[in-house]
C-alpha cells in the first residue's frame, strides 16, 4: 500500500487524503488516534485483488488538511466520512474500523446504514468507558504546550510500545511513521484539537440505535489491549444482535502491527 500514491477529495473546506487500488465490493478502513491510514498497510493490500480498497486520514490526522480551530468530534468525522463516500459514491461498503475509528463507524452505521453492508469493529471505543490515558492527560494544559513546543519521541514511543503484544515490532521505520504528522506544529496542534474534540456523549448518545443495528458486524478484540477495556466488545457483542466476536490473544492495542495475517483472514472469512 506505501506504493499507491494519494488522492485528494475536498469535503466542505478541507482536504481529505486517501489511497485507493482493486476492483469490487468497496473496503474502506478507518484508523483510530494516534495512527493514520498507514497502519493499514500490512491489511488493506491483501484485499486489493477482489476488492476496492480505500484507507482514508481522518481530518487532522495524517496528510489530511490539519485545521486547529475546527471541531474534530466522532460526530463530524462521521459526517465527513458520509459526504466523502457520497462524492465517490460509494456504496454497499464494508466499514472496518480500529479504535476511535470504531466510534466514528458506530455512528455511520447507526445514522447512513443504507450505505454499508457489513460492518468490523477492531479494539474499538464505545459507550462511556472511554477516554482513556494518556488521552486524559493531553488535554492538561502544561503537557498541550509540551507537545506543541517540542515532539516528546519518548513519550510516543513508550506510548506505541505499551500498545502492542510484540514489543520488539517497535522499530525506527514504526517509530517514524507513527511520528511523521506531527513533526511540525500545525501537525501537533491539530492531534491536540483532535483530542480536545473527543467526547463520548457523542456514543452514550446512540446507545439505543446500537441495538437496533441490522448490519452483520465482527468484532476483534485483542486480549493485550491495555488502552481499551474487554467490557466495550462484550458489550457491543451482546447489543449488536448479529455480531461475531474473536479474541486474539497476541493482540495489543496496535494489532495491526501484531497480527495483520490474522486479522485479514477473520476478515476475509467474515466478508
Amino acid at each position: 500500500m506505501n506504493l499507491i500514491k494519494y488522492q485528494y477529495q475536498n469535503i466542505g473546506e478541507n482536504k481529505i487524503a486517501y489511497k485507493r487500488q482493486g476492483e469490487g465490493q468497496t473496503i474502506l478502513f478507518i484508523h483510530g488516534i494516534v495512527t493514520y491510514s498507514f497502519i493499514w498497510r500490512n491489511i488493506a493490500p491483501s484485499f486489493a485483488a477482489k476488492n476496492d480498497v480505500i484507507t482514508l486520514d481522518l481530518l487532522g490526522c495524517g496528510f489530511s488538511d490539519k485545521p486547529f480551530n475546527q471541531d474534530l468530534s466522532l460526530k463530524k468525522q462521521a459526517q465527513i466520512i458520509h459526504a466523502f463516500c457520497s462524492k465517490l459514491k460509494l456504496q454497499n461498503i464494508i466499514l472496518v474500523c480500529h479504535d476511535i475509528g470504531g466510534g466514528i463507524g458506530q455512528i455511520l452505521a447507526v445514522n447512513y446504514p443504507e450505505y454499508f453492508s457489513k460492518l468490523v469493529l477492531i479494539n474499538s471505543i464505545g459507550y462511556n468507558y472511554w477516554p482513556v490515558q494518556p488521552i486524559i492527560s493531553l488535554r492538561i494544559p502544561i503537557i498541550r504546550q509540551l507537545i506543541i513546543s517540542v515532539l516528546d519521541m519518548g513519550m510516543l514511543s513508550l506510548i506505541i510500545k505499551r500498545g502492542l503484544y510484540y514489543k520488539n515490532n517497535l522499530n525506527s521505520e514504526l517509530l517514524t511513521l507513527f511520528s511523521l504528522p506531527l513533526k511540525n506544529v500545525d501537525g501537533r496542534k491539530s492531534f491536540l484539537q483532535f483530542i480536545k474534540s473527543l467526547n463520548n456523549k457523542n456514543l452514550v448518545e446512540i446507545d439505543t440505535q446500537i441495538s437496533e443495528l441490522n448490519i452483520p458486524t465482527l468484532i476483534i478484540r485483542g486480549a493485550a489491549d491495555i488502552y481499551l477495556s474487554e467490557a466495550i466488545c462484550n458489550r457491543l457483542h451482546t447489543q449488536i444482535k448479529n455480531s461475531k466476536l474473536v479474541t486474539i490473544k497476541t493482540g495489543g492495542h496496535f494489532i495491526q502491527e501484531d497480527e495483520p495475517e490474522l486479522i485479514s483472514s477473520y476478515i476475509k472469512s467474515f466478508i
